[in-house]
């Protein structure tokens, strides 16, 4: 795990959150409890004492990681959402009006992605985006995780191009995999880079990709912290950070 932990905190995208300006203006400033849960996932600190989840009564470890994949968390939908927000917006940005959660795309079944653009990306052909965060240090990760930082966000990369392999003749289906602890599958790393430089294009301002990146860092830490203090009980059972063993 700390293998995983150290290969994550070194990976030259998950340290984009570190170069934040902190801005309450801009919105870019963390509050106590998310700084705190951040920087103890980060160097696996002990943040909490053992305890029970409250939403699903699961065992929770003193570094409180369990928040990151509990499947009853709203922490986690927050952040998802808050993601999909940033997607959107820096499409309009670029000049691509766009839709959340197109209905009818797939009539075989229910499945949509988290949104399309309205006019063509490339080569004639619309933009269809989905948007997954996967935990980086849960048990079925590991073992890839040994090899290569990312490797989560690949996985499930490619487990969202099965997924909509029905919409690969209309639309360029495009995965964005973030991993918790900051890693961004390659796919999504490219679609970013890309929207960056197009918005760096349509706004003459070439640090729109930068500021991109680092805003999608913020709501992933939010959306961790959010999630892992979900878990706690009401009254939190906090204890100084210290490094696990």
């Amino acid at each position: 795990m700390e293998s995983a932990r150290l290969r994550a905190a070194f990976d030259s995208v998950s340290g984009k959150r570190l170069e934040v300006l902190p801005s309450s203006r801009l919105g870019t400033t963390l509050d106590n409890n998310t700084f705190r849960v951040a920087v103890g996932l980060r160097v696996g600190a002990n943040i909490c004492h053992p305890h029970n989840c409250l939403q699903c009564g699961s065992q929770v470890s003193s570094t409180g990681e369990h928040g990151l994949s509990c499947k009853s968390s709203q922490g986690r939908r927050a952040r998802h959402e808050a993601i999909n927000q940033e997607i959107h917006m820096a499409l309009q940005k670029a000049g691509y009006p766009n839709q959340r959660e197109p209905p009818g795309l797939i009539s075989s079944d229910e499945k949509r992605p988290d949104g399309v653009t309205l006019i063509p990306w490339d080569r004639g052909v619309s933009l269809a985006w989905d948007v997954i965060v996967t935990c980086t240090l849960a048990p079925s990760h590991l073992e890839k995780f040994i090899i290569k930082a990312g490797a989560a966000a690949e996985q499930a990369e490619a487990r969202k191009l099965k997924k909509y392999s029905d919409l690969t003749h209309r639309f360029l289906v495009t995965p964005l995999a973030l991993e918790t602890h900051g890693p961004i599958g390659e796919l999504g790393a490219q679609f970013l880079r890309d929207l960056g430089n197009r918005m760096a294009k349509a706004t003459d301002d070439r640090r729109q990709g930068k500021f991109l990146f680092q805003r999608l860092s913020l709501c992933v830490q939010r959306g961790n912290a959010a999630a892992v203090l979900e878990a706690m009980p009401r009254t939190p059972i906090y204890e100084p950070c210290s490094k696990s063993s």
